[in-house]
């Protein structure tokens, strides 16, 4: 299963506009100008409001493959459709998109969604949220990783993994790893056992507490 570099997220997800894109393509069914794109995004919280932006936005994403372009014959004009077969599209924005409820309400299920099946690929174990309301202005993610030789690669994947959410949520990502005898370590600690293991949110893989029970 792949998973996107935090580069690659970067470049699909580095702005409200291109978001705002994203979400207007998966709405729809059939190929629009970049014209009519711009029309239907512009005025939508986060996106440009001026063509050449919204333009500059949507050739970024066709060079990202996450957009296709072809031309209209006899035409300068191009047609746009979301590239639903691309491997981020289809198991990262469409089913976050497809959440009953906006990742600005439901955080810690937008991020369920972003991570669901993806554990093997990313590395890890088990993954567990703090509080959001103990954190302000930033995600706080701990995670048991499969290698503790990867344990940056997993730290990696998983960050481009919950990046679209953070992005959504106008929140940075404070990511924490572990290996089976560190997180016996930090287990000991008070502070950590009660932000995290009591206050926490499992979003990921087996249960974090389990884990970190059985490693002390």
């Amino acid at each position: 299963m792949e998973v996107y570099d935090v580069g690659r997220v970067e470049r699909v997800l580095g702005s409200g506009t291109k978001i705002a894109l994203l979400r207007v393509l998966a709405e729809l069914e059939e190929e629009k100008t970049g014209f009519q794109l711009w029309e239907k995004v512009r005025g939508m919280e986060g996106s440009a409001n001026s063509r050449r932006p919204v333009s500059e936005a949507l050739h970024e994403l066709v060079d990202a493959g996450v957009v296709t372009m072809r031309p209209v014959a006899h035409s300068r004009a191009r047609l746009y459709s979301l590239n639903r077969a691309h491997p981020f599209i289809r198991r990262g924005v469409l089913p976050l998109f497809q959440l009953d409820t906006p990742a600005t309400q439901d955080p810690v299920g937008a991020i369920k969604a972003s991570l669901e099946g993806q554990e093997e690929a990313i590395g890890i174990f088990s993954a567990q949220m703090e509080s959001l309301d103990s954190t302000p202005g930033e995600l706080v993610v701990h995670f048991v990783a499969r290698s503790s030789s990867d344990e940056k690669g997993a730290s990696d994947r998983l960050r481009s993994a919950i990046d679209f959410v953070a992005k959504e949520l106008g929140r940075e990502i404070r990511l924490h790893g572990y290996n089976f005898q560190s997180l016996r370590e930090r287990g000991a600690d008070e502070i950590f056992r009660r932000q995290v293991l009591e206050q926490g949110v499992h979003i990921a893989g087996t249960s974090f507490v389990r884990m970190a029970e059985q490693s002390y």
